[in-house]
C-alpha cells in the first residue's frame, strides 16, 4: 500500500517479453497518461483518447495484447542506451538499481 492508499503488484517479466506484454495489456501506462485526458474543448473526449480505450477494453476482453509492437528509433536508442545509463547512474550516485519488469495496479477494476 502507498500514501495514495493504492496496492500494487510487481511485475518481474523482462521488458518487452511476451509475459511483460501481457502483464500491461488493458492496463493504462504511464506514457499513456497524457492521452487517457485529453479532452476537446466541447467536453467530448478526443479520438486518441476514445482509440486508446476501445484498445485497452479489448486487451481486458481478450486478456491479451492487441499488437503493442509500435517501436520508433527514439524508443530503439533508448533501450540501446538503458543499460549504459544505468552504470553511469549506480556509479555516480553509489546506488545499486534493481531491475523489475513494471508496477502494476493491483485493482483489477480501476
Amino acid at each position: 500500500m502507498n500514501n495514495f492508499g493504492l496496492s500494487w503488484a510487481l511485475s518481474e517479466h523482462e521488458q518487452g517479453s511476451v509475459e511483460w506484454l501481457n502483464d500491461r495489456a488493458g492496463r493504462i501506462t504511464g506514457s499513456m497518461a497524457k492521452v487517457v485526458r485529453k479532452r476537446l474543448k466541447s467536453g467530448e473526449w478526443s479520438v486518441p483518447a476514445k482509440k486508446y480505450a476501445f484498445k485497452l477494453a479489448f486487451e481486458r476482453i481478450a486478456k491479451g495484447v492487441l499488437d503493442d509492437t509500435y517501436r520508433n528509433a527514439y524508443m530503439s536508442r533508448g533501450n540501446n542506451l538503458e543499460v549504459d545509463a544505468r552504470i553511469i547512474h549506480e556509479s555516480k550516485d553509489g546506488v545499486f538499481i534493481d531491475e523489475v519488469g513494471a508496477f502494476l495496479s493491483a485493482c483489477v477494476n480501476c
